[in-house]
């Protein structure tokens, strides 16, 4: 899987390293779903991830740490 969209699923928190198995990953899109928190390390060691899309999400707070371990 190297695009990986998940809309409109009611998903409130991304917890870390939900996407560790997803290590191909370039794309992921995730709208539509009402995510308020990003935990530290939702990303780690996707370390083909290009770009993320969140459109119309409730997220208030991003640290440097939602995004460690990515290149």
């Amino acid at each position: 899987i190297v695009y990986l969209e998940i809309i409109d699923n009611n998903l409130e928190i991304i917890e870390a390293n939900w996407f560790s198995n997803f290590y191909r990953i370039e794309k992921i899109q995730m709208g539509a779903n009402k995510i308020k928190v990003l935990r530290n390390r939702s990303f780690q060691n996707l370390n083909s991830l290009k770009s993320i899309f969140l459109p119309n999400e409730r997220i208030s707070n991003l640290t440097k740490e939602i995004f460690y371990g990515l290149n």
